[in-house]
């Protein structure tokens, strides 16, 4: 490496670091802006204003990444006089911050903190659900014809069926509705432990795993892209809500005592079903016949849907891009305090160089 005597090395160094940056975040730029037109001119995607901001910020956070590796690549230039030895520890360190760490962080973690096994979990889990079908059993002994398939959890749906099919079904809604959602709670509750076991075990790996700028431009990216946990997890929490927001709806209207519940029969119709004894048509032929004649007859006047203009609806609240910005601002810190000091590292190493 050839220093000139007239220039200060300071400046050298910010000439080279300058340089480099500006050389790179033009080819990253125009990677961005390449990927910004295809989404722009693409039919089936509308980008907000939110959306794009939030690439404009993963734009200049790959900038800050780059720099760190730049500065990294400066500092250890500094140090060795060969490229040949540069390039080696480069690499080693490359997979160190790629592959080792990330890793290391979850071995380490899940020594540190195991989570319950999903055996065990899908044990319990199948335990609840037999004390689920015997209590369904027990209920269905006491309703005539034992109510919908009980080989069907969730149940049936019908078209047109005879009256007494159809009042059993109704009879059986009304008891079984209840059971399904006071069972899928216990269910719910053991999943909920199990997934929590494993978010502490992530949090412990990500806080590890923060050693790496790797791994810190993934959480800062996934974060922006809203494709990270944290993501998942605020989708998780207003799909519960729905969930409780419809289950209380369907309560108030008392829909499981409906028979629109489960068909597309009229409450107010029912008395007009295909309704007989066998033995009043001995012809199993004919009773199928008419059977399909009183059936097309109902069809063909279209009973409408039922009115569900009321019911809760599923809007899901992404997180603005404000409250992912204060949440990833620590990470943003973070790489910026490493880009500096691998660049200072650098400064410093690059003055006591040795230009011979």
């Amino acid at each position: 490496m050839m220093l000139s005597n007239s220039i200060p090395r300071y400046q050298i160094l910010l000439g080279k670091f300058v340089g480099g940056i500006i050389t790179i975040s033009i080819t990253i730029l125009i990677g961005f802006l390449v990927g910004v037109i295809i989404l722009t001119i693409s039919p089936i995607i509308n980008l907000s204003s939110s959306e794009l901001s939030r690439i404009i910020l993963m734009f200049f956070i790959s900038i800050i990444f780059v720099g760190v590796f730049y500065s990294l690549g400066l500092f250890i230039s500094s140090l060795t006089k060969r490229a040949s030895t540069s390039l080696i520890l480069l690499l080693f360190l490359w997979i160190l911050y790629v592959l080792v760490i990330p890793d290391l962080s979850i071995y380490i973690t899940s020594n540190l903190k195991s989570a319950e096994s999903r055996e065990k979990i899908d044990l319990q889990v199948q335990e609840i659900m037999r004390e689920y079908w015997k209590k369904r059993r027990a209920f269905a002994n006491g309703i005539a014809g034992g109510g919908s398939d009980e080989l069907e959890p969730w149940g049936s749906y019908m078209i047109y069926a005879r009256k007494s099919e159809i009042l059993r079904e109704k009879e059986a809604k009304k008891i079984y509705e209840p059971i399904r959602i006071e069972y899928a709670e216990k269910v719910w509750k053991v999943e909920k432990s199990y997934l929590e076991s494993l978010s502490k075990q992530r949090s412990i790996s990500n806080i590890l795993s923060r050693f790496s700028p790797v791994s810190i431009y993934e959480i800062l990216i996934s974060g922006l892209a809203r494709s990270d946990v944290a993501g998942s997890e605020r989708f998780f929490k207003q799909a519960r809500e729905y969930r409780k927001q419809l289950i209380d709806y369907l309560y108030n209207i008392d829909a499981f005592s409906l028979i629109r519940y489960f068909s597309s029969v009229k409450d107010e119709d029912i008395d007009d079903l295909f309704d007989f004894k066998e033995e009043d048509i001995p012809n199993r032929q004919e009773r199928l016949n008419k059977y399909r004649m009183m059936r097309d007859e109902y069809i063909k006047e279209k009973p409408l849907p039922l009115n569900i203009e009321d019911i809760p609806k599923f809007q899901f609240k992404y997180e603005s891009t404000i409250e992912t910005l204060k949440r990833i601002l620590p990470d943003i810190a973070l790489l910026s305090i490493m880009g500096i000091i691998f660049f200072l590292l650098a400064f410093v190493a690059f003055l006591k160089y040795d230009a011979r």
